[in-house]
């Protein structure tokens, strides 16, 4: 992620092929690598937005470590770790406790996390859940907490109950996955090593077949799910293709186009499922764009949508995905971009290369130059 963000201070630090080249130099007990420091309120484990015409990976946003916690305990789960995965919060643990410490002024705090003001833990670390009993604060009463009522108090019981007989159930059936997969696993992997491969011809050809898996995902699959080698000069290797395919992949958008229901389903793909990358080759990508271009400027009710195809971050299948009718491209048009459009925030149309200024603006040439209509006839 690093790489993909050009994060190093030092330009020519562009690629993991570099990092590994640098050693430590004689006398020195390390080798510092200064980051830009244009990206020190970025963050490296960002949200990703919703937006009209895309989503946008927001450096500027935290992924709270709930949610980073949540993702590779899952993590964790999917790929047979016997013990569950964590992450790295020990910074945000400190600086909540030098924070509520009466000894540490906000000065000092500052020069402990390196941080410009107050402000940057006030914006990234601050709790915004409000726990405080406010009202007695305000009256100059001795804080405590609210009483329930007994309704209230057997409700709240009944939901815990409830809520933890969920977990029971779930916690059982992992158990039970978890024994099946213990008794089955070890001869699936004595062979998946035997032929140097995490990840067995099976499953891959599995995953090629659904159609839900881009190029992209499947190079990080090859990249990431291999066995580590025998030789350092190799094991090097075999790291720096694992960076690499997590850079390229940084870029990728997740996700098919949002179907609801039958009647909202595209219609069968026509371009053919990719298994490597390099089976892209440019001229079929760019005849089966030129097609898709072609259509939604000359039929008169297209299937295709115009945001979707101009836009270049989406996998090639996702940009020229064509839908069974009209009406369910017109569904597809208002729930992923219109609604998702502010009342004021302009848009790109990428095929005609205009900028429209609003959403009703957006609404009128959509209808008017792509056939894509979105509202009811007066």
């Amino acid at each position: 992620m690093l790489f993909k963000a050009r994060a190093f201070k030092s330009p020519s630090i562009n690629s993991p092929e570099k990092l590994y080249s640098l050693d430590i130099l004689d006398g020195l007990n390390e080798q510092a690598l200064p980051l830009k420091e244009e990206l020190d309120e970025d963050f490296v484990f960002c949200q990703a937005v919703r937006e009209a015409h895309s989503v946008r990976i927001a450096h500027e946003l935290k992924l709270s470590s709930d949610s980073v916690r949540y993702r590779m305990k899952k993590g964790g789960e999917i790929t047979g770790f016997a013990q569950v995965t964590k992450p790295y919060v020990l910074r945000d643990g400190a600086a909540k406790a030098l924070n509520e410490s009466s000894d540490v002024s906000d000065s000092l705090q500052n020069l402990i996390l390196q941080h410009s003001s107050i402000d940057t833990f006030l914006k990234h670390y601050l709790d915004r859940r409000i726990n405080a009993d406010l009202l007695k604060i305000h009256r100059g009463m001795k804080p405590e907490k609210e009483l329930m009522s007994p309704k209230e108090e057997n409700y709240h019981k009944a939901c815990r109950r409830l809520r933890n007989e969920k977990q029971r159930q779930r916690r059982l059936l992992l158990v039970e996955i978890v024994d099946r997969f213990k008794k089955e696993q070890p001869v699936i992997e004595s062979e998946r090593q035997l032929l140097g491969k995490v990840v067995d011809e099976d499953t891959r050809g599995a995953l090629e077949r659904s159609g839900q898996m881009t190029p992209e995902q499947l190079l990080l699959i090859d990249a990431i799910l291999t066995l580590p080698e025998t030789t350092l000069e190799r094991e090097y290797q075999r790291r720096i293709a694992a960076i690499n395919a997590i850079t390229a992949y940084c870029g990728v958008e997740e996700g098919t186009p949002y179907r609801h229901g039958p009647r909202g389903r595209p219609a069968k793909s026509t371009v053919p499922v990719i298994t490597k990358a390099a089976k892209l080759a440019p001229s079929a990508s760019d005849i089966t764009l030129s097609n898709a271009i072609l259509s939604i400027k000359t039929d008169k009710r297209p299937t295709k949508c115009f945001l979707c195809l101009g836009n270049p971050a989406l996998p090639l299948q996702e940009r020229v995905t064509s839908y069974a009718t009209p009406g369910s491209l017109s569904r597809h048009f208002l729930r992923r971009h219109v609604k998702k459009l502010k009342e004021s925030e302009q848009i790109e149309c990428r095929i005609c290369d205009i900028r429209l200024e609003h959403r009703d603006h957006l609404q009128n040439h959509a209808e008017r130059f792509h056939g894509t209509v979105s509202r009811l006839k007066g």
